[in-house]
């Protein structure tokens, strides 16, 4: 072990060096702090120093408070040398950084027996700052050969947004940005504008109970959105409590996947994070978009002045019902904005939400009341990954009202009738009928039932064929036709 002696007595210097090589150690002499420093933060330094406190040019005081400012050389381990005894001398020794005494003059034995505390506190030293050393190379090779994205979150002095203080090379793949793109950037600045609601939800903890964790779409260099997956783990051991790391995952083929199985399935364009105005006088439209999202999966609750025995003869599906009540009674819900919002929050993610005769909400609170109810719908849908239909006789409310409400919310717009021609819908017509039927279809038997063609017959099929509504397959050497699923959507 290397052991400096710094004095600018001569004699003490020369006994210093004298026992220190004596007993085996690589031993470096310096006269006064000025050489001692400059040997201390040079190449190969030395791990315990003796430094005299009193030394012209700089005296061992100050040597041992640059040392300690130095990251790369503040590990050292220091005694202080010296005459001095009183304790505001030791108080201030101490807090510049010094990690023993002794006192003038130097007692051979007493000074071994220092630097042996010293070597085996230096030693102790090393083998943690190696073993952090390891440990940290670990974390990253984790960190960075991880699956998915991962990014630290950490409060910036200066700055009251969570910021981004780290990222994997995984990420900056899925992003199409170099990691100085993005480390000192917030995270919302990564995040589609709809979907910020989500982020904040999801850094402020206010999602469901377990891991905190939001579908919702990132931005790549160029604009372009991805889906993914994030979830949000505060840091352990970490005092800044906004500290906390975010496991990403690509899920935009995932959803692609289920956007097309839901295109095929469902007769309505119904998008998560939507609110659906339905103006009708009766309740079909309403109840048969809700049967729609129910055949694609999602969880339903109603929240109707329908009884509910009724409802369950209309609804194709499990639902969950609330009654609709202009006063407070037990199982029902207040026909106020806060009474509605507030269930709907506590309700699963990922669901569809039926309120009908919004007329009615109408007539206890007001317009003002009605339409101070649809912000907060809107946004507990996006936060839910949700869907709302709500439905209102436009005979209850004036065409500026009815104008009013309609901006708010979005159009219900069916995804098959409206793009499928007479003469196609006489097709799927007749094979739906001749399933019903259980009979098979051939092309000659469409031919000859629709009184057409072969040749038109068999081009309007293509078209068909084309979009998915039906499918051909072969019984010998017959071709048969018959729907599929998307084809039976639209009758069902």
């Amino acid at each position: 072990m290397k052991v400096l002696a710094a004095d600018d007595d001569p004699l003490t210097l020369r006994l210093l060096g004298s026992h220190l090589k004596r007993w085996g150690y690589d031993t470096v002499t310096a006269k006064d702090g000025l050489e001692a420093l400059s040997i201390a933060i040079g190449e190969d330094p030395p791990e315990i120093m003796l430094l005299d406190w009193e030394m012209p040019g700089m005296d061992g005081i100050e040597v041992c408070e640059r040392l300690r400012a130095d990251p790369d050389r503040r590990h050292a381990y220091i005694i202080m040398i010296t005459s001095r005894s009183k304790k505001d001398d030791m108080i201030k020794g101490f807090s510049s950084g010094v990690d023993d005494y002794i006192k003038k003059p130097v007692d051979a034995q007493e000074l071994r027996a220092r630097i042996n505390v010293g070597e085996r506190i230096v030693g102790l030293e090393s083998e943690l700052r190696k073993k952090a050393s390891d440990a940290d190379l670990k974390f990253r090779s984790l960190f960075e050969n991880s699956p998915e994205g991962i990014l630290h979150l950490e409060e910036v002095p200066g700055r009251i947004d969570n910021t981004i203080t780290d990222v994997n090379s995984v990420l900056c793949s899925m992003l199409d940005r170099d990691r100085e793109g993005i480390v000192g950037s917030r995270l919302e600045d990564l995040i589609h504008p709809n979907d910020h609601l989500k982020v904040r939800a999801l850094l402020e903890g206010d999602v469901q109970e377990g891991v905190p964790s939001a579908e919702l779409r990132l931005l790549k260099s160029g604009g372009d959105p991805i889906w993914a997956a994030i979830q949000s783990h505060p840091l352990s051991g970490i005092e800044s409590e906004t500290a906390r790391v975010c496991l990403i995952r690509d899920i935009t083929s995932i959803k692609k996947e289920q956007g097309d199985i839901l295109k095929k399935l469902m007769k309505y364009r119904l998008d998560e994070g939507n609110v659906y105005l339905v103006l009708e006088r009766t309740q079909e439209t309403g109840r048969d978009a809700l049967n729609d999202a129910l055949k694609a999966g999602y969880a339903a609750t109603l929240i109707s002045r329908t009884p509910e025995k009724d409802l369950r003869k209309a609804i194709k599906g499990d639902i969950k019902h609330f009654w609709m009540a202009q006063t407070q009674i037990e199982g029902s819900i207040r026909a106020d904005p806060e009474a509605i919002i507030d269930t709907v929050k506590r309700q699963p993610n990922h669901g569809v939400f039926h309120i009908d005769r919004l007329d009615f909400i109408q007539s206890a609170i007001g317009f003002k009341g009605l339409m101070a109810l649809i912000s907060p719908l809107k946004e507990a849908m996006v936060l839910k990954d949700s869907i709302a239909i709500v439905t209102l006789d436009p005979d209850t409310i004036d065409a500026r009202e009815c104008a009013l409400l309609s901006k708010e919310c979005s159009v219900l717009e069916p995804l098959v009738r409206a793009r499928i021609d007479e003469e196609l819908m006489d097709i799927l017509k007749l094979l739906y009928e001749r399933e019903r039927r259980y009979l098979e279809t051939s092309l000659s038997n469409m031919a000859e039932d629709l009184k057409i063609s072969r040749p038109t017959a068999r081009k309007r099929i293509s078209r068909l064929l084309a979009f998915d509504y039906i499918v051909e397959r072969w019984k010998g050497r017959e071709r048969l036709l018959g729907l599929t699923d998307r084809g039976r959507a639209v009758f069902i």
